[in-house]
């Protein structure tokens, strides 16, 4: 049961600079057709994003504090795009059957990833950040490995038929 985000919908913001945001405190969120886009990032690792996004997240207010995406080389490829979850405090969940989840033990403060199709990136940021604990968090980080392919693709529709048959 997939939403589907309308044409006219901004998800993500598009990061130019590592300074920041523009002099108005606000990204672009969409380029008309036939603009060009630059970025200081192109290069980037995944660590120098989630870097920079937790010392701005401290900054400017328009940057969501738990995820991230990462729109990186295979993306034009494959249309998968990295999202980045980041566990800035849980309390210790337990889930049965699972244990605690995310499994690491005292990692607090730690980034989650998930490679997935960019048509999913809303449905996993509601999940994740809007969804039934007790649900998501067996699927998502219980059954991480699992949903994922070989060629490393989260599947979100499975994830999503899980959730509910649970």
């Amino acid at each position: 049961m997939s939403v589907q985000q309308s044409k006219n919908t901004w998800f993500f913001a598009l990061v130019e600079s590592r300074d920041g945001p523009e002099e108005d405190g606000h990204f672009k969120y969409m380029l008309e057709e036939g603009t060009t886009f630059k970025t200081d990032f192109i290069g980037t690792s995944e660590e120098g994003c989630r870097t920079w996004a937790r010392e701005q997240m401290q900054r400017v207010n328009t940057i969501d504090t738990e995820l991230i995406s990462i729109a990186d080389r295979r993306t034009m490829i494959d249309h998968t795009i990295l999202l980045q979850f980041f566990n800035d405090d849980w309390n210790d969940l337990e889930f049965d059957g699972y244990g605690q989840l995310p499994a690491e033990k005292k990692k607090k403060k730690k980034w989650y990833s998930f490679r997935i199709k960019y048509k999913d990136s809303f449905n996993v940021y509601a999940a994740l950040t809007q969804g039934v604990f007790d649900l998501v968090y067996p699927t998502y980080f219980g059954r991480k490995d699992e949903l994922t392919d070989n060629e490393g693709i989260f599947n979100v529709d499975k994830a999503e038929e899980l959730c509910i048959e649970q």
